[in-house]
């Protein structure tokens, strides 16, 4: 029999993480992997990326365990840590910057690092993740939102993540990006609004969405073929 079943209590496995129990770690890793992996992935917008960036984040964590106080479920926890990667990782960026001239209207072509996430993983992070994680909306995951999100400084990006998408409070936000909740509300305006004035008009046509949709069937179709998958090809 394991350690722990599948069903212990967060706050059992969280206390063990934090004594240095590795079999904890496995089930943390287990529990949350695929949810901070969508979080990496939409921060940065890059799939292969994002992989390294949510290893970054278990690392960080099992090494700074120590300082998880228990004040917030280890979940946003987590999320601190991820989103503090991310942070770092967009920072760090140089070579990706969007042109200016394409800045108002990003196209793919400009941002060759976004890749789409999988939808068979996506079927997986829905059953893995915890019952309050499984935020995966279609709309969250699309290159276009994505590209749309570049728009944004690392910090705002972040906010609106863990606002819009994830649900978290003004509160946890704060908690976890360790910053006042009257500053991490003015970044959510900030960010709001940016998208706002970045949407494309409803009476002017969106080339650019079609650009994307036709990128994502692209890279389906050239995965597929790599595969040998015809099925795949066939069905599209």
């Amino acid at each position: 029999m394991p350690p722990f079943p599948d069903d212990t209590d967060d706050a059992v496995i969280a206390a063990a993480f934090k004594r240095g129990d590795p079999d904890a770690l496995e089930i943390v890793s287990r529990r949350h992997y695929r949810e901070l992996h969508l979080h990496c992935y939409r921060m940065v917008g890059s799939f292969d990326e994002a992989e390294d960036l949510v290893q970054e984040t278990l690392v960080r964590g099992w090494s700074r365990r120590d300082s998880y106080a228990g004040r917030a479920p280890l979940r946003a926890w987590l999320y601190r840590i991820a989103s503090n990667v991310c942070i770092d990782a967009l920072r760090a960026r140089r070579t990706q910057e969007l042109p200016a001239a394409t800045a108002d209207s990003p196209r793919y072509a400009d941002l060759p690092w976004l890749q789409p996430y999988p939808d068979t993983l996506l079927e997986v992070g829905a059953q893995t993740a915890a019952p309050d994680a499984r935020v995966i909306t279609r709309d969250s995951i699309e290159l276009a939102f994505l590209a749309a999100i570049q728009l944004l400084p690392a910090k705002q990006r972040a906010v609106l993540l863990l606002r819009d998408v994830l649900d978290f409070s003004a509160a946890e936000t704060a908690e976890i990006l360790e910053d006042s909740t009257a500053a991490v509300n003015s970044a959510l305006h900030r960010a709001r609004d940016t998208l706002e004035k970045k949407r494309p008009s409803a009476t002017v046509p969106a080339p650019s969405r079609a650009t994307f949709d036709e990128a994502v069937l692209l890279q389906v179709f050239m995965e597929a073929q790599a595969r040998g998958d015809v099925d795949t090809i066939i069905d599209r």
